[in-house]
């Protein structure tokens, strides 16, 4: 009998350690439930934050993606904004965003390509605006003018990229595409970069620039009679494709070179007072003629168009900054007669050199304020130190002969 209790009184003790067993097991196994329950209501959670977060880029992108390509460096922060918002995105949320992940739309990819381009950094904003080429249909809620449009402006960024980095006939390349999306001829900005492209070719494609000059100035005239004047932004553009005509002239140094460029120069003076880039080149001529009174004044002139017109404050791009730095050093010097002033934005171009973008071993290049070609960051070192010296204009010729084929 001994025997018989010590067993059943065994077997009823291990009953109880199962039962004490089971009912722990219960309790972890419930509390593992419960664990999965809030990690299944965090996943759906955090999904939803993950949703909201890219239907604001969307959001932002469709706003964004409208503006007009010369309204975007009034707006570099809102760029800057959104490229951080977008990174932040493709950083912490992609890889735990739930199967299937839907792709950005090509407005997103544009205007993430257009805030690279403000910011320096070339490379990444050829990756994104290559995406938006890729783009032959346009996207479930857009337009196809609306298409066209971005696809052309993602040619046109493109092609400036190429041509900073003195890939010219890349830059041609692209620029003619933007063109033949252009049915309707409107923009004229595009076809007056791909004559600034011919120019950087070679003298022998100065005659293509030409013909695309005539084109556009044609058409603006025409448009300046149907309507009585310009507006601001097309005025502009006719005295950016005046100057490129001048800048040819420079460039080639004929025969009577001075006065041809000079009457090219005068009306862009007259009509927009405000452009310094056509301001400062008209003082440059007449500096060289030697009416040192007239050169005087329209160098200051241009000094006071920069100062008015704050692009030295909303400027982000080094290679842009450099060129107003280096025009507002030649102003000081001839037109205040500042030296001190002179040298400070000197300096100030001469640094921004080492903020160059890059592509690989290339260093974007810079428009030379006294060669009025694009030129390597060593030549603007260069150059810099010449009008510290009291240059005023290089002879064109020369360059412009060295791009020859």
């Amino acid at each position: 009998m001994s025997v018989v209790k010590d067993t059943l009184e065994s077997r009823l003790d291990a009953e109880k350690q199962a039962r004490k067993e089971v009912s722990k097991t219960r309790e972890q196994l419930e509390t593992v439930l419960k664990k999965v329950d809030f990690a299944s209501t965090f996943f759906n959670n955090y999904q939803k934050i993950i949703q909201n977060t890219r239907q604001a880029i969307e959001a932002s992108a469709s706003r964004l993606a409208q503006t007009p390509r010369h309204k975007f460096k009034p707006i570099a922060n809102d760029l800057i904004n959104f490229a951080r918002q977008f990174d932040t995105f493709n950083t912490e949320f992609e890889l735990l965003e739930e199967e299937p992940r839907p792709e950005f739309s090509r407005k997103a990819l544009y205007v993430r390509g257009v805030a690279a381009l403000y910011t320096n950094q070339p490379e990444t904003a050829k990756h994104y605006l290559v995406g938006v080429t890729g783009s032959k249909h346009p996207e479930p809620d857009d337009l196809e003018n609306t298409h066209n449009r971005r696809l052309a402006n993602a040619h046109y960024y493109i092609g400036i990229i190429e041509l900073n980095f003195g890939n010219i006939q890349t830059a041609i390349d692209s620029f003619e595409q933007a063109n033949k999306l252009d049915s309707d001829r409107s923009d004229f900005m595009t076809r007056v970069v791909t004559a600034e492209a011919y120019v950087m070719s070679s003298i022998d494609e100065f005659s293509k620039a030409s013909r695309l000059i005539d084109e556009i100035e044609n058409e603006l005239n025409a448009r300046r009679n149907r309507d009585d004047r310009l507006d601001s932004d097309t005025l502009r553009i006719k005295s950016r494709a005046s100057i490129i005509r001048a800048n040819m002239v420079i460039l080639k140094h004929e025969e009577g070179w001075q006065k041809e460029a000079e009457n090219l120069l005068i009306p862009i003076y007259k009509e927009d007072p405000a452009y310094y880039y056509g301001t400062y080149s008209l003082a440059q001529i007449y500096a060289l003629q030697n009416k040192r009174e007239e050169a005087q004044r329209l160098f200051q002139d241009a000094y006071g168009a920069i100062e008015r017109s704050g692009d030295l404050i909303i400027t982000t791009e080094a290679r842009s900054l450099i060129l107003i730095h280096m025009v507002a050093g030649i102003c000081c010097r001839h037109g205040l007669i500042d030296e001190k002033r002179s040298d400070n934005h000197l300096d100030k171009a001469d640094g921004l050199r080492s903020s160059l973008p890059r592509i690989d071993s290339q260093i974007c290049t810079v428009f030379s304020a006294l060669s009025k070609f694009n030129e390597r960051s060593e030549t603007i070192h260069d150059h810099i130190e010449l009008i510290r010296k009291g240059d005023i204009l290089l002879e064109g010729i020369t360059r412009a002969k060295k791009n020859s084929p």
